[in-house]
């Protein structure tokens, strides 16, 4: 509940009758995770420094999510880590929808 809490959500004081936990309700715009991310083309693969940062590729069917090292470059482009391309399926000239994490 503090996870969802610090994303923007708050209990809107009903209980769910299938777990017995809060609800909880966001105003979709509001939601701290979609509010900060950014959309950046990967020009390569390999990085000398950045940040641990969550990392989405894909859509529908083939939408993957993974904490990778991204290393933020000129012109809005990112490097990434290995690990962290292999497992979110991106390439050089892909993209990859990213946010902070502390």
């Amino acid at each position: 509940m503090r996870m969802l809490e610090h994303e923007g959500f708050t209990h809107d004081k009903y209980i769910d009758i299938f777990d017995g936990g809060p609800t909880m309700v966001a105003h979709t715009d509001r939601i701290l995770s979609i509010r900060d991310a950014v959309e950046s083309r990967v020009a390569r693969i390999g990085v000398e420094g950045g940040e641990r940062r969550l990392c989405t590729a894909g859509r529908l069917a083939g939408w993957r999510a993974a904490y990778a090292q991204v290393e933020m470059l000129d012109g809005g482009e990112i490097a990434i880590d290995a690990e962290g391309a292999r497992l979110l399926g991106v390439e050089p000239g892909g993209t990859v929808v990213h946010v902070g994490r502390a």
